[in-house]
């Protein structure tokens, strides 16, 4: 394949465990127009780098520099950003789109269906966001408020929880408000995305990074407010296909894992990628779904 022919996307990849299922994704990935980007949580003491570097042949790969990622903290933004930074500096490639995903992902179609969906796509942003969401108390605390120990909190809900509650009671108490003016700025929806470069680009302007630092950095949940915000007050606002074109189940789990029993389900839907899947709950849905994209990818290159 001459890849000088088509364009190249980035895969943004965040993972803390499941190495194995990590390698699966990898290995669905694996393509000559694709180079893959990889941030493995500091926590996690070892991982199977070598493991995870052999189930690849075509696609390059990067590890980016570690950080300790917090449920609900601005970490996970700073990894986002530093994610874009790496692939977008990277002078040897030029990327049409940037997917990030977690790496407890797959791919529902193989990178011949993706690559001709994303051309046939040329200049939309993928991202979802909701309309509603920045009309609701809820969410505008979540960034009106310094949520001082969100780092440490996590999803805990142990001493450190009632003492980052009674902080807010505090601010609420003394009126505190950090929106100001930027109050109908705020967009919120799940984090993952597929992205353009001009957009790429944008988000890692020093002012918007600025912006970001700003508002999302004592935030609670930040990384689901970090993309909305900064691309639905853009000039690429009117690109925006309000789907990230993941298929993810909020009604049966925060989110669900799929099971076996969702193969018809996932692969029926027009989603290009799904989230999530844990080996240890069901293995079987994630074999049957790479065996499925590896078929369709061998049909693919005997046709061509």
């Amino acid at each position: 394949m001459d890849t000088k022919k088509y364009k190249k996307h980035a895969y943004l990849i965040i993972c803390h465990n499941h190495f194995s299922q990590l390698g699966t994704l990898l290995g669905l990935l694996d393509d000559p127009r694709n180079d893959i980007y990889i941030h493995v949580d500091q926590k996690v003491d070892e991982f199977p780098r070598q493991m995870l570097n052999e189930k690849l042949r075509y696609a390059h790969i990067y590890y980016i520099d570690r950080l300790s990622i917090s449920w609900g903290g601005y970490s996970m933004v700073q990894c986002e950003i530093n994610l874009l930074e790496a692939a977008v500096s990277n002078t040897a490639a030029e990327y049409a789109y940037y997917h990030l995903l977690s790496g407890v992902d797959l791919p529902l179609r193989s990178q011949e269906q993706i690559h001709r969906f994303f051309d046939e796509n040329t200049g939309k942003e993928f991202l979802s966001f909701s309309t509603k969401a920045n009309q609701t108390k809820d969410f505008l605390d979540r960034v009106a408020f310094y949520h001082l120990l969100q780092e440490k909190v996590g999803r805990t809900r142990g001493a450190l929880s009632k003492i980052e509650t009674l902080l807010i009671k505090s601010q609420q108490y003394l009126h505190i408000d950090r929106l100001g003016s930027d109050r109908d700025r705020f967009y919120k929806g799940n984090q993952w995305f597929s992205i353009t470069d001009a957009l790429a680009r944008f988000v890692l302007l020093p002012e918007q990074k600025a912006f970001t630092e700003k508002h999302m950095k004592w935030s609670c949940c930040s990384d689901e407010l970090f993309i909305q915000t900064l691309t639905m007050n853009s000039p690429y606002k009117d690109n925006i296909v309000n789907d990230s074109m993941r298929m993810i189940d909020w009604k049966r789990g925060t989110p669900y894992t799929f099971r076996t029993e969702d193969y018809d389900l996932l692969m029926q839907s027009d989603k290009l990628f799904a989230r999530k899947f844990d080996e240890d709950i069901d293995a079987e849905i994630i074999k049957r779904i790479a065996g499925s994209i590896m078929a369709d990818s061998a049909d693919s290159t005997a046709a061509r």
